[in-house]
């Protein structure tokens, strides 16, 4: 005879809510489920998402991609040899912009490298979040940089580039 340990109360509560309450069996509320539930679809469950008392979603998207403009602009001072370098080694910014409408508006940087020519590359960065509150976007340079300085890129041949010929990173 095999001895097996009771169950603690704790696992006979949690399963007796997993079988009372279907959502936490599939993952949560914001995963789509089949059979056409609204879990997940944010504009069914609160169809009027109004940006914050104060807040200009336009204005704000365009603060923002001014603000990763600016700095993706500014040079920095070589350590070595004290020269003025380009924010990015080896990347040519094209344009900054803000598209979508809100709450979906993102900004979009798109850019091309040096070492992989023709091959155009941009990023998108939520400006506001599901429920419409703004999102700053203060590192996005920084974060581009550093993808960039460290090859987090797709590998040349194995890029897939979207629907506008731009590879999405």
């Amino acid at each position: 005879m095999v001895y097996q340990q009771p169950a603690p109360a704790a696992a006979i509560r949690h399963a007796a809510a997993d079988r009372a309450l279907p959502h936490r069996r599939s993952g949560g509320w914001n995963r789509a489920e089949p059979g056409g539930t609204l879990a997940g679809r944010l504009d069914v469950l609160i169809p009027d998402i109004r940006p914050p008392q104060g807040v200009d979603p336009a204005a704000w998207a365009d603060s923002q991609c001014g603000r990763v403009e600016a700095v993706l602009a500014q040079g920095r001072a070589d350590t070595m040899t004290g020269e003025s370098r380009p924010f990015i080694d080896g990347a040519v910014i094209e344009s900054v912009s803000a598209a979508g409408s809100y709450p979906a508006t993102e900004c979009i940087i798109r850019f091309r490298l040096q070492e992989r020519r023709g091959v155009p590359f941009g990023r998108r960065i939520r400006l506001f979040d599901d429920l419409g509150a703004p999102r700053p976007c203060d590192y996005a340079a920084s974060t581009l940089a550093e993808d960039i300085a460290t090859g987090a890129l797709p590998p040349p041949g194995r890029d897939i580039r979207g629907q506008d010929g731009v590879v999405w990173i």
